[in-house]
């Protein structure tokens, strides 16, 4: 059995295109025993909703996003539950998501190019529809 160990630093984190003033260090145990660390900056759930709603494009690669859910983004910026929620030029490669509910990306709409998601989740369920992933969305 796999699980996962996640703690934040206050070191700063710098990959790429990403810079963040914290660290996540996520350790992954296969029966109890150390199988890999991986450092992801930490990106604040906050912003990325920001940049939903502004319709900015989004590019979450090597962060680490706690909490995200399109339903909590709706209810914080007083959306209709029905309503589609747009992802401009979403990219997530080596991404790390983490919650201790659901991480929610359902009725979300990909669009404005190709999409690059190659994300890791931990202990929680995930929602997403075939909808989300139809070409020119």
């Amino acid at each position: 059995m796999r699980t996962y160990q996640t703690q934040i630093e206050n070191q700063p984190f710098v990959y790429e295109n990403l810079t963040t003033t914290k660290t996540a260090v996520v350790k992954t145990f296969a029966n109890q025993k150390l199988i890999s660390v991986n450092k992801y900056g930490v990106i604040d759930v906050n912003e990325v909703y920001q940049k939903i709603i502004a319709n900015q494009p989004i590019d979450i690669s090597y962060g680490y996003v706690h909490n995200f859910s399109v339903k909590e983004l709706k209810k914080q910026y007083d959306l209709s539950e029905n309503d589609a929620v747009s992802l401009v030029k979403f990219k997530a490669k080596n991404a790390f998501f983490e919650t201790e509910k659901t991480i929610d990306f359902s009725r979300v709409k990909f669009v404005g190019g190709p999409i690059l998601v190659i994300v890791f989740f931990q202990m929680a369920t995930y929602h997403f529809t075939a909808q989300n992933l139809k070409k020119g969305m």
